[in-house]
């Protein structure tokens, strides 16, 4: 009897060992934040115009990505949504990037990145540079305008940093940087796109083959217990 129930165990904690690792499943542990420095972490944004032209300020997007290399996230996932902190201030904040599966480490202080501000009817800023010496700094937008850098038939309103403006300008691009911007970026949202299906069809395979054998042991226990009864 105790062989059996031991068995039982074992095999509930293979099923779940294998299925974590089948998945690719990350574990997130709640962030400790007594050992993160006084200053602010977060960047902010402040939203431009009247509240017909950005959306009535429903949604508010923070797209960062490593100068010259990943993207944390693709782009408007619920992971670069700002938190609103009055009525046209907006703030972002980069323990978020802690979380990114294509970039690891979250934040380093000692990278250079880009930053996009955008909403939810097709407004964003043009492609501004940042790195640590920009937190707790606000974006504000200019009144001038630049061709969106991955569409040109669009155009992107021109931001700048309130206290940093003279350090950290928009970022500028070849034709080529932006083709080869162009066609990683659809690379990667086809991997990620796969990659998702196959992990959800080996839960759903995993979970039936649990259930089979959790059923057969079971069946094998109360067996043998009726037949101790005998």
């Amino acid at each position: 009897m105790k062989r059996l129930l031991s068995l039982f165990f074992a095999v509930i904690m293979s099923v779940v060992t294998l299925a974590l690792s089948v998945t690719g499943y990350e574990g997130k542990t709640v962030k400790d934040t007594s050992s993160h420095r006084d200053a602010d972490n977060c960047i902010y944004f402040a939203v431009p115009g009247g509240e017909d032209d950005w959306g009535h300020f429903d949604t508010i997007y923070c797209h960062i990505w490593i100068d010259g290399g990943d993207e944390f996230f693709t782009w408007q996932t619920e992971y670069e949504k700002c938190e609103k902190v009055k009525k046209n201030l907006w703030k972002y904040d980069l323990d978020n990037l802690e979380i990114s599966r294509r970039v690891e480490g979250g934040f380093n202080e000692k990278t250079t990145y880009g930053v996009i501000f955008s909403d939810n009817i097709g407004n964003q800023t043009y492609d501004l540079y940042f790195t640590k010496e920009c937190l707790g700094d606000t974006v504000e937008c200019t009144n001038a305008y630049r061709g969106n850098p991955i569409d040109t038939s669009k155009r992107c309103i021109v931001a700048r940093w309130q206290k940093n403006g003279d350090k950290y300008d928009s970022v500028e691009y070849t034709r080529s940087t932006v083709t080869v911007t162009v066609t990683n970026s659809d690379a990667r949202n086809n991997e990620d796109n796969v990659k998702s299906l196959s992990q959800d069809m080996s839960m759903v395979i995993i979970f039936i083959l649990s259930v089979v054998i959790i059923l057969l042991v079971v069946f094998m226990v109360v067996k043998a217990i009726k037949n101790k009864r005998k």
